[in-house]
């Protein structure tokens, strides 16, 4: 498999590990920020609660939404 996409790509070594990284990043940032937010909820907490709720909706978060769907198109629900 990897013989036939560096054929695809024609030798552009760089380009297989921006893919790459695009994937796993794909793979691991969705099911983490679930993961947080399903542990919240789950806990009795307040505290947690308030805390998920301000880095939600800090300008920074949103930035970083921002770029990580416009890099990976990786959608996370606000």
């Amino acid at each position: 498999m990897e013989e036939l996409i560096a054929v695809f790509l024609g030798g552009q070594g760089w380009m297989v590990q921006v893919l790459s990284i695009v994937g796993l990043l794909r793979l691991t940032v969705k099911p983490i920020m679930e993961a947080i937010q399903a542990y919240v909820k789950w806990t009795d907490s307040p505290k947690d609660d308030s805390l998920v709720n301000k880095v939600i909706k800090s300008p920074l978060y949103t930035k970083f939404l921002f770029l990580l769907d416009w890099l990976t198109s990786v959608k996370i629900k606000k």
